[in-house]
């Protein structure tokens, strides 16, 4: 209770055990004692009740909104406590558009694992903290693209590279794939079915040892430091749990097809149903919408926040959260400003740039040995890593085909040589 004079007393910067409600408005703080009698001090109107008394309100609770602005500007709160029910209540939060220089707002990445769209409502039902991810503007002039147009082609962020190493039963992701110094990098984790995350090691180009936050069992951070990093996940057998061993029951997935077991992998992973209950389809073209949703799935299916620019992408397509979640991850920009061109067939230049790019844009050493790819071409970088990977071996001795078609079959094949 807190104790008031008179009507028209000033409005108090008080303390309490709960929270004083005045008008709709809630004023948190602490005291020592339940008994205390609180001063009244600061300014602005109270409107006393006829007993002189007002009642502390307990039944609420204050969650706290802490923003990491990753090195921006232009947001005069960083902390923001805010008040709802103690019991189950919930409060929205439009998160702010800081700015940082010579880089652009992508997305705000959460400790509850998931990632929010900049300008979006959160609604928050505990403490929370929101890290704001930058990509580096492009100035090195237009994107690079295919032979047919393709805006899928040069990365846009600059800064130091952060590769990820391939490991076996799971996989890491990094976003961004290059930062600048003192930039907060989240690391997404994707074990294997069967699989649990061992250790998790990033190390600067000197090997020094670089500080990891785990923030939940899928979602780690770092802060990147001056020069380029490389991260080492090891992936150990699930306690309790044994690998499942995958089926096939497509009739058009011949045992010894060199995409069966792959096929069989996607399946038992979650990552295709085929295109029916009985057929796979492995010869048919795979297109633009499919294959980011099989990287999609491959991801676990994360959920994301808003919408993608593209106008061919309608909002209840298959493919339309894959598609915005592939441009978070920086995996594509699209066609053009405005189009995804979902149903257009991919090319293995393309696939292998959407791996390459889902992999963290990991570093690539040699040279190519195939007579069609043009140097400085968006996916030379992508081929040559996929190469040392065993990913792919090319179209022949000394040919990869870029601009060829790629199938349902090849694609899942690079998929399962990728990650399983």
């Amino acid at each position: 209770t807190v104790k008031v004079t008179k009507k028209g007393d000033a409005l108090p910067t008080i303390t309490n055990k709960g929270t004083l409600s005045v008008g709709g408005e809630l004023i948190a703080g602490t005291t020592t004692s339940d008994t205390d009698y609180l001063q009244i001090t600061g300014s602005g109107i109270i409107q006393a009740t006829g007993n002189g008394k007002i009642d502390l309100d307990t039944s609420t609770k204050a969650i706290k909104i802490t923003l990491n602005l990753n090195g921006g500007t232009g947001v005069e709160e960083t902390v923001i406590t805010q008040h709802v029910a103690k019991d189950g209540g919930k409060t929205n939060y439009t998160l702010p558009n800081p700015t940082k220089s010579g880089c652009t707002l992508k997305n705000w990445t959460g400790s509850d694992g998931e990632t929010y769209q900049r300008g979006a409502k959160v609604e928050v039902s505990a403490d929370i903290t929101l890290i704001a991810q930058w990509t580096k503007n492009n100035t090195g002039g237009n994107r690079p693209g295919n032979s047919g147009g393709s805006s899928d082609g040069g990365d846009s962020s600059s800064g130091s590279s952060v590769s990820v190493s391939s490991a076996s039963n799971g996989r890491v992701t990094a976003s961004p794939s290059s930062a600048g110094k003192g930039d907060t990098v989240t690391l997404t984790v994707k074990p294997n079915t069967g699989y649990e995350l061992d250790t998790l090691t990033v190390k600067d180009s000197k090997g020094n040892t670089v500080a990891v936050t785990k923030v939940s069992d899928t979602r780690y951070t770092f802060t990147m430091p001056d020069g380029k990093v490389t991260v080492t996940p090891v992936f150990v057998k699930a306690q309790g749990q044994q690998p499942v061993t995958p089926s096939l029951s497509f009739t058009d997935v011949p045992a010894g097809a060199y995409y069966s077991d792959a096929v069989a992998w996607a399946v038992e992973q979650g990552i295709t149903t085929g295109t029916s209950a009985s057929t796979f389809s492995p010869e048919d073209p795979c297109t633009r919408g499919q294959i980011v949703t099989f990287l999609w799935r491959a991801a676990g299916s994360p959920d994301v926040s808003g919408s993608t620019p593209f106008a061919d992408v309608a909002a209840e397509a298959y493919y339309a959260k894959a598609v915005a979640w592939a441009v978070e991850q920086n995996i594509t920009t699209g066609t053009s400003a405005t189009t995804f061109s979902p149903d257009a067939v991919c090319t293995r230049g393309q696939t292998v740039t959407f791996l390459h790019r889902f992999a963290g844009t990991p570093a690539a050493g040699g040279t190519n040995s195939f007579a069609d790819l043009t140097p400085g071409a968006y996916y030379a970088d992508a081929v040559q890593w996929a190469v040392e990977n065993g990913i792919t071996e090319g179209t022949g001795a000394n040919t990869f085909s870029p601009d060829a078609r790629c199938t349902r079959g090849q694609i899942v094949t690079f998929l399962y040589r990728d990650m399983a």
